[in-house]
């Protein structure tokens, strides 16, 4: 080395283990990945709870059929009407979606007769 002028040093091309090309990405540090990630996921969050509350006032909207309100509150909670009619639950739905107890028992029925239609 003390025969190579320190000026030619100077033009000698980096090597970098890890780039298979000059065009290559350069890596990027951590904590700039890391605070993408967080942001990426909080906006994921907020488009899931922004869809949470958007079911919300669908399964409680007049302007929603009651079929559709049950089958809301349903997949909201992870639970199928039950199929008893005077489950205690049932006037729980007819809370939640602000319908009658009659109309969460006509739902009812109306699966009901569905099921024996599809049994036979």
């Amino acid at each position: 080395m003390a025969d190579i002028p320190s000026i030619a040093i100077d033009f000698l091309p980096m090597y970098d283990k890890y780039s298979v090309y000059p065009s290559d990405p350069q890596p990027r540090p951590a904590a700039e990945i890391a605070a993408e990630r967080r942001e990426q996921i909080a906006q994921e969050r907020a488009a899931q709870q922004a869809d949470k509350d958007r079911n919300l006032a669908r399964q409680r909207s007049i302007e929603t059929a009651p079929a559709t309100r049950i089958a809301l509150w349903e997949s909201r909670h992870g639970l199928a009407m039950p199929r008893d009619p005077g489950h205690p639950l049932m006037r729980y739905i007819a809370e939640c979606t602000d319908l009658d107890l009659a109309q969460v028992e006509a739902e009812h029925q109306r699966r009901a007769l569905l099921r024996k239609t599809a049994a036979r």
